[in-house]
Parts: structure tokens; C-alpha cells; sequence
């Protein structure tokens, strides 16, 4: 018995991906399909690229940042994951989602900007299931929790523009660091055939000793853009970011790493002022064991004073789209996409839908 389940887990559509589980996410971002290096702003800057932090010349408090996500199969089979949470749970519980990837991931990251700093508190909740093979089910389950605290700053210096108006068409390099301390519980992992005859009766009891305790890690990123306009109204960048440098670690086997992710990023931005498009193209993952179809991302945002929508190619193979509406001090952002959850692109794309609301005060 054991053999075979070797077996099935070799076979699984995970067991060849190493797939990204990005601590901090964007509505907005994702909407994009992910591409963000070069153009990334305010923020989602301190997570994405803390060189985009340079942009910054005012003081905001981002009293909520608030953001949900849940997969569309998880919205559709609700009930029947629900009952995997009751106290009669058994293998036919697991056998009603059997196929059918279930995420949902919910996080609040209020932020404080002050010039080219960022200070950011974030507490995060991620959850994810999926089983495969009813004679002998094979599961992969995420559940973790994480916690704490991360602060960035930038450096711009402005290069080869002249005096007054002419000072805006001077070109832009801009670096930035970030430091993380998190308190993480829990991760992904596999369920066996001993965990199924042992806990189908208790199947939080079985979540709860596979996650563990609290334990502490600490990170750094590292990022750089470079702005060259190309007229008055255009401009082109260039981005590098590599987050969470050497793994972010914590000292529990049962406390999952953050995966260092290595980021290059250009884009190309017109700006008029009351309006302003932008496309951008990730290569994203680079040092990580995925298909390299999976590592590109390619959006289109367009920004009016209240409106903004967003298109993209989510891992050169999903369309992103979504919209948001900024008024005064509160920004909300919709957006759906989809993310490839097997080895290869186009294997096991799970759908999903994301919402941000910020509460800011600005001055």
C-alpha cells in the first residue's frame, strides 16, 4: 500500500512543479497577469520591488489594504467542503471534492508611507486542498498562517535633464531594500493513507498537528528600476527584484519557506497627467524548477482619475482582467485570473477571483 501511494504522488500533477506562494498579493498586480517589476508603485512596491518606493513624495497612512481571494471551485463547492469541517467527516466527504482544486487566501497589510519609506504589518491566512485517486486518495493540503512586520527603503538619483521643465525628461535609477520579520504556522503538504484512517473523523485535529507552532523568520529583498522617458508624455523602465534572498526560513519542518524569486521586469508608460496606460512584461520564477511558460506575465493597465482597468496573460497562458474605483480615501480593486497549479502550463489551471480595499489618508 505504501508503494502504491509513492507511486501516486509521483504521479501527481504537483510533484513536479515547484510552484510560487507569494506572501503578499495584489488585486491590482494580478490583474496585470503578474507583471509588476518595473512599474510597480507606492505599496505594492515594498512587496513587489521596494525600488518602486522611490516614486513616493508623500506621507499615506494605508489603514486596511485589506485582500480576499478564493478559487472559483471553491466558490462553487462550498457546501460540499464544509462538510470535510463537521464531526461526521469521512472519505466520502473527501470523495464529493475529489478533482477539484479549493484556495482561498484572505490578508490585511496596513502600511505606512513616509517619503521613500515603508513600514507594512501583515497578517495572512492561506488555505488549499486538492484530491486525487478515490481507491487510494492522495491529497495536497495547504494551511498557514503568517504574521509580522516589513520595512523598505529606496534611493533615486535623477541623471541627464537639465534645469526647470526640462528637469522632467532627466533619466531615473532608483535601488531599494527590504527587511522582513514573520511568525509563520503551517504549509503544504500531503496526506497519507494513515492520516485518512486515523482522522477522517476529526479533520481539524489533523490540520492542527499537521501545522504545528509559530516560528520565527526573517528576509530580505532587493530591487532596482531604471526610468528613461522617451518624450514628454512617454517613458520606458526596466526592473530588477530578487525577493526573500537565500529562502526565507523558519526554524520549524513544519513552517513553510518563502521561495527566493527572482524577477526582471520592462514597461512602457504614457502619461498625460488626468490619464496614463501602461504595459508590462515579467519574467518571474527564474531560479525556480517550473516550466518557463509559466515565468511570463504580460499586463495592460489604463488609469482615469476614478476608474482604472486591467487586462493581462497570467503565466503567458491565462487572461487576467479586473477593474478599480478610487474615490477620495478608499480603493477598490476586482480582478480575476487564473494560476497554474501542475508542472507544466495548461496542466492544471485553477480559476480565481481577488478583491482589494484600501482605506488611505494622504498628505
Amino acid at each position: 500500500m505504501r508503494l502504491l501511494f509513492l507511486l501516486t504522488l509521483l504521479l501527481s500533477p504537483f510533484a513536479q512543479a515547484e510552484e510560487i506562494h507569494d506572501l503578499y498579493r495584489s488585486a491590482e498586480v494580478l490583474g496585470m497577469g503578474g507583471a509588476a517589476t518595473a512599474s510597480v508603485e507606492g505599496v505594492d512596491a515594498l512587496y513587489y520591488n521596494p525600488a518602486g518606493l522611490a516614486s513616493n513624495d508623500k506621507f499615506g497612512m494605508h489603514l486596511t489594504n485589506a485582500y480576499a481571494e478564493a478559487s472559483s471551485s471553491a466558490l462553487e463547492q462550498l457546501t460540499k467542503y464544509s462538510g470535510l469541517l463537521g464531526s461526521t467527516t469521512g472519505l466520502s466527504s473527501f470523495n464529493a471534492i475529489l478533482g477539484v482544486p479549493l484556495f482561498a487566501k484572505a490578508q490585511v497589510a496596513p502600511t505606512f508611507l513616509t517619503g521613500k519609506l515603508g513600514i507594512s504589518f501583515i497578517y495572512d491566512v492561506e488555505a488549499f486542498q486538492y484530491s486525487v485517486n478515490q481507491p487510494l486518495p492522495t491529497t495536497l493540503v495547504g494551511t498557514q498562517i503568517t504574521y509580522g512586520a516589513q520595512i523598505g527603503y529606496a534611493y533615486s538619483k535623477k541623471f541627464g535633464g537639465g534645469s526647470g521643465k526640462s528637469r522632467r525628461m532627466a533619466k531615473e535609477w532608483r535601488v531599494g531594500i527590504a527587511g522582513k520579520f514573520l511568525f509563520r504556522r503551517g504549509g503544504y503538504f500531503y496526506l497519507d493513507p494513515v492520516d485518512y484512517l486515523v482522522y477522517t473523523t476529526n479533520y481539524l485535529g489533523l490540520i492542527n498537528s499537521k501545522m504545528g507552532t509559530f516560528s520565527p523568520g526573517f528576509g530580505v529583498d532587493l530591487g532596482t528600476q531604471y526610468i528613461m522617458p522617451l518624450n514628454k508624455l512617454v517613458s520606458w523602465s526596466a526592473g530588477a527584484a530578487i525577493r526573500d534572498i537565500g529562502d526565507t526560513m523558519f526554524p520549524s519542518n513544519q513552517s513553510a519557506p518563502i521561495r527566493q524569486n527572482l524577477s526582471l521586469g520592462t514597461a512602457v508608460t504614457y502619461n498625460s497627467g488626468s490619464f496614463s496606460l501602461t504595459a508590462s512584461y515579467d519574467l518571474r520564477n527564474i531560479t525556480q524548477n517550473v516550466d518557463f511558460k509559466m515565468k511570463n506575465h504580460f499586463g495592460v493597465s489604463m488609469k482615469l482619475p476614478i476608474v482604472s482597468g486591467y487586462i493581462g496573460l497570467n503565466q503567458l497562458s491565462f487572461l487576467s482582467y479586473g477593474f478599480a474605483i478610487d474615490i477620495w480615501a478608499v480603493k477598490v480593486a476586482a480582478v480575476y485570473y487564473s494560476q497554474e497549479l501542475g508542472a507544466t502550463a495548461g496542466a492544471l489551471p485553477d480559476g480565481r477571483y481577488a478583491a482589494t480595499a484600501d482605506v488611505r489618508l494622504e498628505f
